[in-house]
């Protein structure tokens, strides 16, 4: 028996479980080695796909389940599958990537897939160091991807460009064609309807015992139904304070270790 069993630990990825230079700290992958070898499970709940996460892990261990696309698909480490997929329903949305194209050539546009994402924008007006976070990347024309599976929309882009689109698509959540959220300063996300990261934490309890507990923790808003929905939801330092009331416990900053305060000293 380890000191971990019968518990799941799941960390989102940029500001938790990666410091502020997006590296994974070397206190925390010993710390999730250690948990791992005393019998828990760890996986990451984050925005990104799986390919693109592996990349920023470097060694990082994980061994349990992971969410992907901020809650449209649930990966299993052991099985080496995805066990959920939620996809978009793409011609609701269709007429609004029109527009955005066609009025906001600025604003980069990725649609997520399983293991890739596209950009359908000219690659000439996206942020390069958007285009560095998210690699493997390929440019795209919409029409070539509609036989796809989408898994979310990825807009980047300034805080005006971001407001233009929160207002532009008000429609689309009033519709409940799509969930929409925030995932960052420069990032707005449209996810298929019923999806985030809380609701598919909800899906993969039917594939837990019903004992297994389970700790997850975040920093920013798109987190939050995950912190309310887990058995100790655990936000860091550098979270919002509004982000933080859906929490149970605060851990240290992502600058400071949080996953090996996490594992050290709140994992019971």
């Amino acid at each position: 028996m380890g000191k971990y069993d019968g518990t799941i630990l799941l960390s989102d990825m940029d500001g938790t479980l990666l410091n502020s230079e997006s590296r994974v700290s070397k206190k925390n992958k010993e710390a999730v080695l250690n948990y791992i070898k005393e019998g828990g499970r760890f996986g990451i709940a984050t925005g990104r796909t799986l390919t693109n996460a592996v990349a920023f892990l470097e060694d990082t261990k994980i061994n349990g389940y992971c969410i992907l696309a901020n809650g449209s698909l649930l990966y299993d480490c052991k099985k080496q599958e995805y066990v959920e997929e939620i996809a978009i329903d793409k011609k609701s949305i269709r007429d609004f990537l029109k527009k955005c194209l066609r009025e906001q050539k600025h604003i980069g546009i990725q649609v997520y897939m399983r293991d890739l994402s596209c950009f359908i924008s000219p690659e000439e007006f996206v942020d390069p160091d958007v285009v560095k976070d998210h690699i493997p990347v390929e440019f795209s024309d919409m029409e070539q991807l509609w036989d796809k599976n989408w898994t979310k929309i990825l807009f980047s882009g300034t805080e005006q460009e971001i407001e233009w689109i929160q207002k532009e698509s008000q429609y689309l959540e009033e519709s409940a064609a799509v969930n929409r959220v925030r995932s960052a300063v420069k990032y707005y996300e449209f996810l298929p309807k019923g999806s985030s990261k809380g609701d598919m934490l909800e899906r993969l309890r039917k594939h837990l015992d019903k004992e297994t507990k389970i700790y997850a923790v975040g920093d920013y808003y798109n987190d939050e139904e995950m912190l309310k929905n887990a058995d100790i939801g655990i936000a860091v330092l550098n979270a919002p304070e509004n982000v933080k009331q859906y929490a149970d416990v605060v851990c240290r900053n992502c600058d400071e270790d949080a996953i090996a305060d996490i594992i050290e000293n709140i994992i019971r």
